[in-house]
């Protein structure tokens, strides 16, 4: 597993819890949800236009974060790691800021 913990970075979860709290202000229902993952431990703001929503967005994470774990299923998932990160890679290089 990485040394990096996200949980351990005060900043950026007080940004998350925030960020929530503002949404949840506005009526919106969000879910924050830690995952331990084989490249690490992440977490995720699952935002809805209902409860059932953001915590079906939780749900399918787990799930999809329970295969990354498993033997054949996990070498799917890295597979679809590498291409999402070259594709992010390539988005980035195209992206220009509105004006």
């Amino acid at each position: 597993m990485n040394e990096a913990n996200i949980l351990t970075n005060d900043p950026a979860i007080r940004v998350l819890q925030d960020a929530r709290r503002a949404l949840e202000a506005l009526g919106v229902p969000c879910v924050l949800a830690p995952m331990a993952l084989p490249q690490g431990m992440t977490i995720s703001l699952h935002v809805g236009g209902t409860v059932q929503e953001a915590t079906a967005a939780r749900v399918a994470a787990v799930i999809g974060g329970a295969s990354a774990h498993e033997t054949v299923a996990g070498k799917k998932f890295e597979a679809e790691l590498a291409e999402a990160l070259a594709d992010d890679t390539i988005a980035k290089a195209a992206y220009k800021p509105l004006s």
